[in-house]
């Protein structure tokens, strides 16, 4: 997962999970999310494409301010379709913080 600097509640920074393989044909990207209060959910993705090979390798979403809600530690996981196999990522964490920590 790419999500550079400390993010903060509200902020909207640009959720980008590494599949490491060629994902150029796969469909439906998503992300989904379990917050620390324990509800889940997804955000519809893109597939974005490695600048060095120019296959695609990447789901990314850009986050609203309405979305990163809770401070915590949040989990986050590719999922997507490709040729017939449907199915997640590894998953990655991200520490969201409390605004004026």
């Amino acid at each position: 997962m790419d999500i550079e600097n400390k993010v903060y509640v509200g902020d909207n920074p640009l959720i980008k999970i590494d599949c490491i393989s060629d994902i150029s044909i796969a469909t439906g990207p998503k992300i989904h999310y379990l917050k620390p209060s324990g509800a889940s959910g997804y955000w519809t993705g893109s597939i974005a494409v490695d600048l060095n090979t120019g296959k695609g390798r990447y789901i990314q979403y850009q986050t609203l301010v309405t979305d990163l809600d809770v401070a915590g530690i949040w989990k986050f996981q590719a999922y997507l379709t490709i040729s017939g196999w449907i199915g997640h990522g590894e998953t990655a964490t991200k520490t969201i913080h409390s605004l004026w920590t």
